[in-house]
């Protein structure tokens, strides 16, 4: 009964098993499951020396942007800088060719050496900025000086202007330019110039040539010398004898001057048209007492022709 029994058991214990599945704990003595492990992530080292040079060249550059764009704004009311003078070339806008309703006049089309030329910026529009230098036409360098007019500022090493006052709109500047006083003759000039109607647009104008001609040489005038009277004759009377005469009358007069001698109109007569008028007097003189001399010996001789005779 002992042997049924375990048998019985056996036999319950297998069927529950097959029920129930295999016992957890056999499982788990006998299975061990395997599990997937995942790659930890490696983090990605930068060197701190890339880093700095990325950081650096950032700044740089947002700097140099904004001091671009501080630059534009600011140099523009101040006027052109120096080296706008090479090209003319302003830092903003676009050229235009079709029109240009701008003038760049000169009061003369020559000029001597050390003189003064007046030199207008006009328009139909205006503007509100402006660069003008003088070029020598033949050698391309500039030449001569400027004088500024009012709000303007000289540029181009002195031979040239700019504005300074760029937020106003203008119609009219005038300056004056100075010729070299060592500059040789047949020098062409020409006044160049770029004109900013706004920030958007700009035209280049130039002036007419102007000639550099030679200053002419002037003469002093020579002091004609006195001719010896006409006849033998001498009019007037000497100042020694006028102031000996003078001195015998009143010891206490000062001594006599000669009078100014001065023509029918008042006018100061200068020592030619003095001599002139002494030549002329002793002329008339001579005439009237030749005339005297032969009428009087025709009266004695009245056959012998006096006219043919010598005087």
């Amino acid at each position: 009964m002992t042997a049924d029994l375990r048998r019985s058991h056996i036999t319950i214990r297998a069927l529950h098993q097959r029920r129930e599945g295999p016992d957890i704990q056999t499982l788990t003595a006998d299975y061990t499951p395997t599990t997937r492990k995942t790659p930890t992530p490696v983090p990605r080292s930068v060197p701190n020396r890339s880093r700095l040079t990325m950081a650096f060249t950032s700044c740089v550059c947002s700097l140099l942007v904004l001091l671009g764009m501080l630059g534009k704004d600011a140099a523009y009311p101040q006027g052109a800088n120096e080296m706008s003078c090479a090209q003319l070339l302003p830092g903003h806008g676009k050229e235009v060719t079709h029109t240009k309703p701008y003038s760049l006049l000169v009061n003369r089309l020559t000029v001597y050496p050390g003189d003064t030329i007046k030199v207008t910026i006009e328009g139909t529009k205006s503007f509100k900025g402006f660069l003008v230098k003088t070029v020598n036409t033949q050698t391309g360098n500039t030449i001569g000086y400027s004088i500024p007019g009012s709000n303007m500022g000289d540029r181009c090493g002195k031979s040239g202007v700019t504005h300074k006052d760029g937020r106003i709109p203008k119609n009219r500047r005038t300056f004056d330019w100075v010729a070299p006083s060592n500059a040789n003759a047949g020098t062409v000039i020409q006044f160049r110039s770029v004109i900013v109607e706004e920030k958007r647009f700009y035209y280049y104008v130039n002036s007419a040539n102007v000639v550099i001609v030679s200053r002419p040489i002037t003469q002093a005038p020579t002091t004609p010398k006195p001719r010896p009277p006409v006849g033998g004759f001498t009019f007037g009377i000497s100042n020694e004898r006028q102031a000996g005469n003078s001195q015998s009358r009143d010891t206490n007069a000062q001594p006599h001057l000669p009078r100014e001698i001065t023509g029918i109109d008042g006018s100061p007569q200068t020592a030619e048209q003095i001599q002139k008028e002494i030549t002329r007097v002793g002329q008339i003189t001579r005439s009237a007492i030749q005339w005297s001399w032969r009428r009087f010996l025709h009266l004695i001789f009245p056959n012998v022709n006096w006219s043919a005779s010598r005087s």
